[in-house]
């Protein structure tokens, strides 16, 4: 009773300074004024040689999810569940760190991640002017397209050195362009991680809930020469000293206290058109879920008996499950709210100005294209990107054929810079390969399409049936499947080696058969890639004008789309009301943790955590406003996917949580921020610290650690 009447109080002190932010911010705009009145209390010192703030130096992009350093050797924190496919991949049936957690007690322990990418941002520059000098809304939509994507090549070869990657990003709708330099580290190593019962505790059912109860953490370390520079893994590497690193803070959150997140969102669309709103709600995202749950019941089918088959599939099962999830909580949201006749209504607003109607028409007219062909679109993707075998295949041909020209002119992704990658995602594609698997999915996917109606089947995939006569299509695509996978040497790493090196002479006197398949899917796919490119040509014309109405009618601050970038978030501890006379309080707790107790997964609670009780050495670590030792906690964010394993500061930038998830009521953020309703999940930094002081005793790795008391 005491804490629900000092709860409520504090509630009704401060209900008029609280106030939800909405923004994912670039570090070079931000809006300082409005987060020192928020309760910001830290600088923001900016580096004399880039122009960017020091703190970026702190910030990792972790294979497109977030981390942040927390030692000057290198430690990294970041998310049970980003770091889920790099665990799965160092386990075995006989060592199944995923079930069981791992800790390194010193670093000849540590076990290296393969295809684990640290990168941090070192500068942010704007090369908007070079980009766009001399193009003009008149130009041929392709021509416009290849345009802008030769002189982004040509900045990046010109301005690539040493170990600085470049990549170049697009903002407010391509208005705007800025060079970003990356430092990027290729050997990272594990070197915490809880139990499955911890890390992923609630598992799917509880994914995007709350009241949630997840120790969604891990620790891994980034490696560097001897010079700290990034370097391929190598035993002689030693840990990375970062430039920058993070505190972490016990001192606990209350109700109404300031927190900021910086990280890496990936991607929201905030500012696309009523009817794009429309086509994606009612026909892409539920047909995406009902793909998703297709190879979510295959799989799970096919691992029901064979645990080595579960063990292979679960970093997938897991990501399809998460989106799964969020597309149907974005549908459910995106109804209730109402989003469509939102936009609609602005639009009417913006179609009044005489000078917004014929860019409206237009964009109306792009979707409408865009409608067309979509569902042969999305068939024909599936069959060239679920098989895992076909998927590596298709990459080696297109990879070949653009062997053939220029480096400059060729298709980004496919340079001679991208080779590394190349090898990365043949090793990514065959780490989960299950043969039966994919010839289920490419029989599915084949016969799909020949099931189809006339409008959306692909003609290559007819012709190359149509020579077998009076038989079933099962039976024909049965016996191209099984001629297919028996034949083929695509298995075999070494041959994938030489694939990839061959010159596109060698290459085109291949007779394997998968990669002969695949060449007839290339020619499908090079007429999609170049209608492609013809509609993003036409929106680089069609979006900055219609951004710039926009922000006309807007009542916030203006700010770009998310697009994998470094960004910053802020806002307050707070919790939320999804219903009418339901009200969920920002903070969970162990004893909630015990509550959940099930016995078995995804509610199966570790002996060592029922065994968790207040005494000298945890007492740091525990809430006397909650009377307990906190989990979990909500905050007023605006993150997206990427987002996860941001850190969490409070007003001084000492790290008290880590970013994890969104709740459910507002999955619809990445359309539009609700601030009565959208929320961030995150773990509190002090569940960490009791795990890894009370269950693992891991007195070094707390030892290497700046912890704020």
């Amino acid at each position: 009773m005491k804490r629900i009447l000092v709860f409520c109080l504090f509630i009704i002190s401060t209900l008029q300074i609280l106030y939800a932010v909405e923004g994912m911010y670039l570090l070079n705009k931000l809006p300082l004024k409005s987060m020192r009145k928020a309760g910001l209390r830290m600088k923001f010192d900016v580096d004399p040689q880039t122009g960017y703030p020091k703190i970026a130096a702190g910030v990792v992009n972790l294979n497109g999810a977030s981390a942040s350093f927390i030692s000057p050797e290198g430690l990294i924190l970041t998310n049970h569940h980003v770091a889920f496919s790099g665990i799965q991949q160092l386990s075995t049936l006989e060592d199944n760190i995923l079930e069981k957690g791992f800790l390194a007690r010193n670093h000849d322990e540590e076990r290296h991640v393969p295809r684990f990418r640290a990168s941090i941002t070192i500068s942010f520059e704007d090369v908007t002017q070079e980009i766009l000098h001399g193009l003009t809304d008149t130009m041929n939509p392709v021509a416009r397209y290849d345009s802008v994507d030769y002189r982004i090549k040509r900045i990046i070869a010109r301005e690539e050195k040493g170990h600085e990657k470049v990549l170049i990003r697009s903002f407010y709708n391509g208005k705007s362009y800025f060079l970003i330099r990356r430092l990027e580290f290729n050997d990272v190593r594990l070197v915490y991680t809880p139990p499955r019962a911890i890390g992923e505790f609630g598992g799917n059912i509880d994914n995007w809930m709350w009241p949630r109860h997840t120790g969604d953490f891990t620790i891994l370390r980034v490696y560097a020469d001897s010079e700290n520079n990034p370097a391929e893994y190598s035993e002689d590497n030693i840990p990375y000293q970062p430039i920058h690193y993070f505190p972490l803070s016990v001192k606990g959150l209350k109700p109404g206290d300031f927190t900021m997140i910086l990280g890496y969102p990936g991607r929201t669309q905030r500012y696309l058109t009523a009817r794009e709103a429309a086509f994606t709600l009612n026909v892409e995202y539920p047909e995406a879920i009902r793909h998703f749950e297709f190879l979510v019941d295959l799989m799970d089918s096919l691992g029901a008996a064979n645990p080595e088959k579960t063990l292979k599939f679960a970093s997938r099962i897991k990501g399809l499950n998460n989106y799964k999830k969020k597309y149907q909580g974005m549908l459910d949201g995106l109804k209730s709210r109402d989003v469509i006749g939102e936009k609609q209504t602005l639009e009417e607003k913006l179609y009044h100005q005489g000078k917004n109607r014929d860019i409206l028409q237009q964009l109306d007219k792009l979707q409408k294209a865009y409608e067309t062909n979509y569902h042969a679109r999305e068939k024909f993707y599936n069959l060239q990107r679920d098989p895992r075998l076909v998927a590596i295949a298709s990459d080696l041909v297109r990879w070949n054929h653009e062997k053939k020209k220029p480096d400059l002119e060729r298709e980004r992704g496919f340079q001679q810079r991208d080779y590394d990658k190349q090898q990365r995602s043949m090793a990514y594609y065959m780490s989960a390969y299950d043969e039966t698997l994919d010839k289920i999915l490419l029989h599915h996917h084949l016969t799909q399409m020949l099931k189809a109606p006339a409008t959306e089947r692909i003609p290559l995939i007819d012709s190359l049936f149509s020579m077998i006569k009076g038989e079933s299509v099962s039976q024909v695509v049965g016996r191209f499947v099984e001629n297919l996978y028996s034949e083929t040497r695509l298995t075999d790493p070494d041959f994938r080696q030489r694939l990839l090196d061959m010159t596109p002479e060698e290459f085109i006197k291949i007779q394997d058969p998968c990669i002969l398949f695949a060449c007839l899917l290339e020619k499908q796919a090079r007429e999609i890639r170049e209608e492609g490119k013809k509609r993003a040509g036409q929106r680089m014309v069609l979006m900055p004008p219609y951004f710039d109405a926009l922000k006309d009618f807007l009542d916030h601050t203006i700010y770009p789309d998310a697009n994998g970038t470094l960004r910053c978030s802020f806002g307050h501890i707070q919790g939320y009301s999804p219903a009418d006379a339901i009200w969920y309080e920002p903070f969970t707790t162990l004893t909630g943790v015990w509550e959940k107790d099930r016995g078995e997964h995804p509610f199966n609670v570790p002996e060592p955590i029922k065994s968790i009780r207040l005494n000298q050495n945890n007492q740091v670590f525990y809430d006397k406003g909650l009377e307990d030792f906190p989990v979990n906690f909500l905050h007023t964010m605006d993150i997206t996917n990427g987002n996860s394993g941001s850190a969490v500061f409070d007003k001084k930038g000492r790290i008290v949580g880590i970013a994890f998830d969104g709740n459910y009521e507002a999955m619809t953020s990445d359309w539009i921020y609700d601030d009565q309703l959208t929320r961030a999940i995150s773990v509190d930094i002090r569940y960490l610290l009791l795990n890894l002081t009370e269950i693992e005793k891991a007195k070094d790795l707390l030892n290497e650690l700046t912890i704020i008391q």
